[in-house]
């Protein structure tokens, strides 16, 4: 029946568990691997989706103040100050421009939004880059929302 005296002994052999322990320590170093590479891309889509809720909600409170409010983007900071003392800020590997329409470009400084209680904002296009992706976000400068471009 197996083992001495006709007992058979139950569990596993060591090379089994070897085996076993091996074949989780590859899976979890490829797991690693993928999701090391996964979580930059998700970093910038979290931060622009931030700074576009940011921007859409400084928009509404204008209007519904009355008052002006206004958004400062400062490039080298790589940091946007958002009304109430609030701010966003991007690594390092960020880098920001603002783009006018008639052809001049911002890449260093400050550069200020304001958001009129009429709706209305000015027609730069602020551009967020991480080297290999790039949003651009565009307000209309009639309703003051954000366009897809």
């Amino acid at each position: 029946m197996g083992g001495k005296g006709g007992v058979r002994k139950r569990g596993f052999t060591l090379l089994e568990v070897l085996v076993v322990l091996a074949s989780v320590i590859v899976i979890l170093g490829v797991a690693t691997v993928l999701l090391s590479r996964a979580l930059p891309s998700r970093q910038f889509e979290v931060r622009v989706e931030r700074l576009r809720t940011s921007l859409d909600q400084a928009k509404w409170r204008a209007l519904r103040t009355g008052r002006e409010e206004e958004v400062v983007v400062d490039m080298e900071k790589r940091e946007v100050l958002l009304p109430g003392g609030r701010r966003v800020v991007f690594p390092r590997q960020f880098s920001m421009r603002v783009i006018h329409p008639k052809g001049g470009e911002l890449t260093s400084g400050k550069w200020s939004l304001l958001f009129s209680p009429l709706g209305g904002v000015p027609p730069e296009v602020l551009v967020i880059t991480d080297g290999k992706r790039e949003a651009r976000l565009w307000m209309d400068p009639i309703t003051g929302a954000e366009v897809e471009k």
